[in-house]
């Protein structure tokens, strides 16, 4: 709310954030059947794993610090 509240730009940063949202909706479950099928041994299902931690890990040092 902060964000949205703090800039001009709020419609178009709703809209982006619909857009992603629906984006991630529809592609999510490919992702995890393509892990599925090739049981996370592939250079996608490494990557996507490493971009999931990555997020964590980021979470994870930004309660810390506050």
């Amino acid at each position: 709310y902060c964000i949205f509240s703090s800039t001009m730009y709020g419609y178009e940063h709703l809209s982006l954030l619909v857009m992603f949202t629906f984006l991630s909706y529809k592609i999510t479950p490919l992702l995890f059947d393509w892990i599925r099928i090739y049981q996370g041994q592939d250079k996608l299902s490494k990557f996507l794993g490493a971009i999931i931690m990555s997020h964590i890990y980021f979470n994870e040092y930004i309660l810390m610090k506050t």
